[in-house]
C-alpha cells in the first residue's frame, strides 16, 4: 500500500513539475519579432479590405523607410543599434541597457546619393548631347548650385570684397563629391518619396491609425486566458498551521466574449491539485474543481449597439479619414515640392465624449470578470513620437526663379559694364564728362550690389529645399532650368534680332568713306539683300523689284511719286487718329496699304537722298564739312527701310511667345470663359471631390453620434446576470466529476437609480456643444474652400491677361534699350545741338539717363516676365492641388493631361438649377453635403 502511494505521489509530483518548467517556458511569450510581424500582417490585411477606392488608393506605401532614404532603418529592427548618447546625460543618470556590443549602430544611410548620381549622369548626359544646339544662344542662365554662382565671370576680380563670399564652385572641402548633383524637377518629387521625413511620417501615421483597429476588432473577439499559481507550504507544529507540510497548484482557464449588444459571456474553469505529505494516513491529493458560466447583459447604461460599437466604428472610419489624408497630402507634398507654401489643413477636436459600458460590470461580482482583456473602447489611440520639426518648404520653381533673376542681374551687370568701358573711351576723346562716367558707375555699383542679394537669396532657398527632400544641407545641388526654358529661349530671340539689327547698323556706316561714293550703292544693296537682317523675309523677296522701280524714275518723277504717296499717307493716318479717338479699330484694309504706303515713301526718299550723296551735293556750305551730316541722314533713311522686315521679324518673334498651359475642369475652360461660370465650375468640383472635405462631412456625423454615446451615460444602471456553478468533489482526486446535483444557477437583476450624474451630465453638454462647433467648422471649411478657388481662379485669369501684356512691354525694353544705344553712341553731326558726344552738357546728361532708364526699364521686363510665369505654373498647381485633380504617376509628379482629359469634354450642357453649391453630392460615396448645406442663394448656370 506504501508503495503504491509512493509510486503515486512520485507520479504526481513529475507531472507538477513538468506543468511548473511549461509554464515558466511559456510566460516570457513570443519574440518581439513575432509580435512585430503579426501586427504587420493584422494591419496589411486590413488595409488590403480598406483600399478599394481609386480615389484615395494607398501609392508609395511602406512602413520601414526606403533603403536609399538618408534615414534608412538597417539591422535588426527590434533590437536597433544604440545611438550615440549626450555625454552629460550619460554621465548624470543610471545606464542599465548595454548594447550588445561595443560600437554605436551607423544612423544614417547613403543610398539616396546613388540615386542623385544615377541623377546627375543622365541629366548631364542629355545637356551634353544638346549643347550644341544652344551654343549660338546669347542668353544663357548658368548653373545656379549650392555653392555659388560665378558671377564674378564678367566683372574685376580685385573690385570690392565680392570673393570672400566663396561663390564659384571649388569642390566639396571633405572631398566627398566631384560637382554638384544635377536633378530635374520630377526626379526632385522621385526623390522627396524616397528621402522626405514628411513623407515617411505620413505612411507612419495610417500604420498607427489602423493599429486601433485591430484592437477594436479583437475587442469583440473571444479572448482565452489561463493562469497558474504553485504554492508550496511547511510549517512545523508549533505554529498556526500546525505541522503542515504540502503543495498547492492552482490553475484557471476560460474566455470571455463580448457581444454587439453590450452583452458580456464569461467562461471559467478552476482547478486547485492539493498534495498533502503530512497527514496521519500518508500522502493524499484532492483535486476540488469549479466550472462557471455567466452571462452579463445591461439594459440601459452601457447597452445596445450604438454605445457598444462605437469604439469600433470611430476607429475604423478614422482609418479611413487617414488613408485619405494620405492620398491628399500626397498631392500637398507634389505641390509643396514644385511651388512651396502650406497646404490647407482642416483639424477636427481630438477627442470625443464616450460612455464606458463597464462600469458596474466589475463591481457586480460576476466571476471573472477581471480576465476581460480588452474591452471596446479601451487603447483607441497610440501616443507616437511627434514631428519636432515641420520640414520648411520653399520648392523648386521659386529656386529656377530666384535664379532667374541672378541671371538677369548678371547680365544686366555685364552689360552696364561694357557701357562703362565705353563710357571711359568716350571720355578719353572728350566726348564725355566726367559727371557722366561717375553716373554710370554709381548705377553699376548698384547693380552689383543687387547680385549679391540675389545670390544670397537663391543659396537660401537651396538650402531650404534641400531640407524639405531631406538632404544634407551641405550636399552641393544645382537645379535644372527647364521651367523657365520657354522664356530663356524667347528672350533669346529678341536678343538675336536686336543684335542682327545692331549689326546691320554698324556694317552700314563703315560705308562712310568719301573716296568710296561709288561703291556706297552696291554695299547697301548687299546688306538689304543678304544681311542675316532679312533672311527668310518676305521683305528680301520683294525689295528688289520695289527699289528697281525706284531706281529707273527720273528726278521729276520721283518726286511726283514721293508727293502723291505721302498724301495718302496723311490721310490714313488722320483716319487712323478719327477711328482712335472714337475707340474704334481701323479697318485691316486701311491699316495693310497704311503700312504699304509707309514703305514705298521710305524706300523712295532713301532712293532720293542716295542720289543726292552720291552726287556730293551740299558737301561744303558755309565753309563746313557736311559730309558726315549728309551721310547720317541718307543712313537714317536707309534704317527706316530696314523697319519693315524688323516688323515682320517681330511678328515672326510674337508667334513664338509660350502659351500659358490652359486651365480647365470637366470641359469648362477657366480663363476664357465667363467669370461666373468659371467660378462655379470650379467651386462645384472641389466641393464634391475634395478628400479632406469628405473627412471633415463624415466627422460631423461622427460628432452627430456621439451625442447618442454621451446622452447614455445618464440613464441608470439596469443589468440582467445569469450565472452557472458547478464544483467537483472537495476530498477527492476527481477535477472533472460534475453532475446535476452539484450545479447551481441565479439569475441576478441589478439597478441603480440615475441620483448623481454630474460628470455624465456635463460631459453631455460638452457634446452638444462640440456637435454645434463641428457643424460651424464644416460651414467653415467649405466657405475656405470656395473662397481659396475663386481666388485662385481669378488670380490665374489675372496672370493670364498680365502674361499678354508683359510680353509687349519686354519687346518694348528691348527695342527702347536698343533705341537709346543708338542715340547714345551715334556719330554727332557737326553743328548740330549734341549727339550723346556732343559739348552740350545738358544733352549728355539727357542721353546718359535715357540709357539707364531702358537698362533699368529691360531688367525690370526680364525680371517681371520671369515671376509671372513662375506664378502662373504656382498658381494653377495650386488651383488643381484644391480642385483634387492631380493624379500622380508611380515617381509622384502629376500626370498633367489637363489638355486632352478635361478641356475637350463635352460641354454643351443643358441649363441645370443650382439650389445649393454645398448639396453637391460626394462623387466617391454619393452621399449630400450633410447639415451645414445652406447658405448660397438659389442660381441658375447654363454650362455652354
Amino acid at each position: 500500500m506504501k508503495k503504491l502511494e509512493a509510486s503515486s505521489f512520485r507520479k504526481n509530483f513529475y507531472t507538477m513539475l513538468l506543468l511548473g518548467v511549461s509554464f515558466a517556458i511559456l510566460m516570457p511569450g513570443c519574440s518581439r519579432r513575432f509580435f512585430r510581424n503579426r501586427a504587420d500582417n493584422e494591419v496589411n490585411q486590413i488595409l488590403a479590405t480598406k483600399d478599394k477606392y481609386p480615389n484615395w488608393k494607398l501609392e508609395q506605401f511602406h512602413l520601414l523607410p526606403d533603403p536609399r532614404a538618408r534615414f534608412a532603418s538597417a539591422g535588426n529592427q527590434d533590437r536597433p543599434s544604440m545611438p550615440p548618447d549626450d555625454p552629460a546625460s550619460m554621465a548624470m543618470a543610471p545606464n542599465p541597457q548595454k548594447p550588445g556590443k561595443y560600437g554605436i549602430g551607423h544612423m544614417e544611410g547613403s543610398g539616396y546619393i546613388d540615386l542623385l548620381s544615377q541623377y546627375d549622369s543622365e541629366n548631364r548626359s542629355a545637356v551634353a548631347i544638346k549643347a550644341p544646339k544652344e551654343i549660338d544662344a546669347p542668353f544663357k542662365l548658368v548653373s545656379f548650385k549650392q555653392d555659388g554662382i560665378n558671377y564674378l565671370d564678367n566683372l574685376d576680380p580685385d573690385k570690392g570684397p565680392f570673393d570672400s563670399m566663396g561663390l564659384t564652385y571649388k569642390g566639396d572641402p571633405a572631398g566627398r563629391y566631384d560637382h554638384p548633383f544635377l536633378i530635374k524637377l520630377e526626379q526632385s518629387c522621385e526623390l522627396g518619396l524616397v528621402n522626405s521625413r514628411d513623407f515617411q511620417f505620413r505612411r507612419e501615421n495610417v500604420y498607427l491609425a489602423a493599429l486601433p483597429v485591430t484592437l477594436q476588432r479583437f475587442a469583440f473577439a473571444a479572448q482565452f486566458y489561463a493562469n497558474e499559481v504553485a504554492i508550496r507550504e511547511r510549517a512545523n507544529s508549533e505554529t498556526v498551521a500546525n505541522n503542515t507540510n504540502r503543495w498547492n497548484v492552482a490553475s484557471e482557464a476560460g474566455f470571455t466574449k463580448t457581444f454587439s449588444t453590450g452583452a458580456l459571456l464569461l467562461f471559467r474553469y478552476a482547478n486547485a491539485i492539493v498534495v498533502d505529505m503530512a497527514g496521519n494516513g500518508g500522502t493524499q491529493i484532492r483535486t476540488p474543481s469549479a466550472l462557471s458560466l455567466d452571462l452579463f447583459q445591461p439594459l440601459f447604461r452601457g447597452g445596445g449597439r450604438a454605445v457598444t460599437l462605437e469604439p469600433l466604428t470611430l476607429a475604423e472610419r478614422n482609418l479611413l479619414y487617414e488613408m485619405r489624408s494620405y492620398a491628399r497630402f500626397r498631392k500637398e507634398f507634389y505641390a509643396d515640392i514644385v511651388v512651396g507654401g502650406v497646404p490647407i489643413v482642416f483639424s477636427t477636436p481630438a477627442t470625443v465624449a464616450s460612455a464606458s459600458r463597464f462600469n458596474s460590470v466589475f463591481g457586480s461580482g460576476i466571476a471573472g470578470a477581471g480576465n476581460v482583456q480588452v474591452t471596446p473602447g479601451e487603447g483607441n489611440g497610440y501616443s507616437s513620437t511627434s514631428q519636432a520639426f515641420a520640414a520648411r518648404r520653399d520648392g523648386y520653381l521659386p529656386a529656377v526663379l530666384k535664379a532667374g533673376l541672378l541671371q538677369n542681374e548678371r547680365e544686366n551687370v555685364k552689360d552696364l559694364s561694357t557701357t562703362l568701358d565705353q563710357y571711359k573711351e568716350m571720355q578719353a576723346i572728350g566726348d564725355q564728362s566726367e559727371l557722366q562716367v561717375s553716373r554710370i558707375l554709381q548705377q553699376l555699383l548698384s547693380f552689383k550690389t543687387n547680385v549679391i542679394t540675389r545670390e544670397l537669396s537663391l543659396r537660401d532657398a537651396l538650402d531650404r529645399f534641400k531640407y524639405q527632400l531631406g538632404l544634407p544641407i551641405d550636399l552641393p545641388l544645382e537645379l535644372d532650368r527647364a521651367p523657365l526654358e520657354p522664356q530663356l529661349a524667347q528672350l533669346a530671340r529678341y536678343s538675336n534680332l536686336v543684335d542682327e539689327f545692331k549689326k546691320t547698323r554698324q556694317e552700314s556706316r563703315k560705308l562712310n568713306d568719301p573716296k568710296k561714293v561709288d561703291q556706297l550703292r552696291k554695299g547697301l544693296q548687299t546688306i538689304l539683300k543678304e544681311s542675316d537682317f532679312v533672311k527668310g523675309t518676305q521683305f528680301k523677296e520683294k525689295l528688289p523689284k520695289r527699289w528697281a522701280e525706284w531706281e529707273a524714275m527720273t528726278k521729276e518723277e520721283l518726286a511726283a511719286k514721293l508727293k502723291e504717296i505721302n498724301i495718302r499717307r496723311l490721310e490714313l493716318q488722320e483716319s487712323k487718329a478719327d477711328f482712335e479717338r472714337k475707340g474704334k479699330q481701323q479697318p485691316n484694309t486701311e491699316k495693310l496699304e497704311l503700312g504699304e504706303k509707309d514703305f514705298e515713301f521710305f524706300l523712295g526718299r532713301f532712293e532720293r537722298n542716295l542720289r543726292l550723296y552720291e552726287q556730293k551735293v551740299n558737301w561744303l556750305r558755309n565753309g563746313v564739312d557736311d559730309q558726315l551730316n549728309q551721310f547720317e541722314n541718307l543712313i537714317e533713311d536707309f534704317l527706316l527701310v530696314l523697319v519693315e522686315p524688323r516688323n515682320e521679324k517681330l511678328d515672326k518673334t510674337r508667334k513664338s511667345w509660350p502659351t500659358v498651359p490652359r486651365v480647365c475642369v470637366d470641359g469648362v475652360d477657366l480663363l476664357k470663359t465667363e467669370i461666373d461660370e468659371a467660378l462655379f465650375a470650379g467651386c462645384r468640383h472641389a466641393l464634391t471631390n475634395r478628400l479632406d472635405l469628405m473627412n471633415g462631412r463624415a466627422q460631423l456625423m461622427d460628432s452627430w453620434r456621439q451625442i447618442a454615446v454621451s446622452a447614455n451615460a445618464l440613464q441608470g444602471v439596469m443589468n440582467v446576470e445569469y450565472s452557472l456553478l458547478g464544483t467537483s468533489p472537495a476530498n477527492v482526486a476527481q477535477p472533472v466529476n460534475f453532475n446535476a446535483g452539484s450545479l447551481r444557477h441565479r439569475l441576478i437583476l441589478t439597478g441603480d437609480l440615475p441620483l448623481v450624474r454630474i460628470q455624465e451630465r456635463n460631459a453631455y453638454r460638452a457634446t452638444l456643444i462640440n456637435w454645434q462647433r463641428q457643424r460651424r467648422n464644416l460651414m467653415a471649411f467649405e466657405d475656405t474652400i470656395i473662397e481659396d478657388v475663386r481666388n485662385e481662379i481669378r488670380s490665374l485669369r489675372a496672370l493670364s491677361q498680365t502674361y499678354d501684356i508683359q510680353k509687349l512691354a519686354v519687346e518694348l525694353a528691348y527695342l527702347i534699350l536698343d533705341n537709346a544705344l543708338e542715340t547714345t553712341y551715334a556719330p554727332s553731326k557737326p553743328g548740330g545741338a549734341g549727339g550723346a558726344q556732343g559739348n552740350n552738357d545738358s544733352a549728355q546728361a539727357a542721353f546718359t539717363e535715357q540709357l539707364l532708364a531702358a537698362q533699368r526699364s529691360k531688367l525690370t521686363a526680364q525680371n517681371t516676365l520671369f515671376g509671372i510665369w513662375i506664378d502662373y505654373l504656382s498658381a494653377r498647381t495650386f488651383l488643381y492641388r484644391d480642385l483634387e485633380l492631380l493624379p500622380l504617376d508611380p515617381r509622384g509628379v502629376w500626370i498633367d493631361e489637363i489638355e486632352t482629359c478635361h478641356c475637350d469634354l463635352q460641354a454643351n450642357r443643358p441649363a441645370e438649377t443650382v439650389t445649393n453649391l454645398r448639396s453637391i453630392p460626394n462623387s466617391a460615396e454619393g452621399t449630400r453635403g450633410g447639415p451645414a448645406s445652406f447658405l448660397l442663394p438659389p442660381r441658375k448656370i447654363s454650362l455652354k
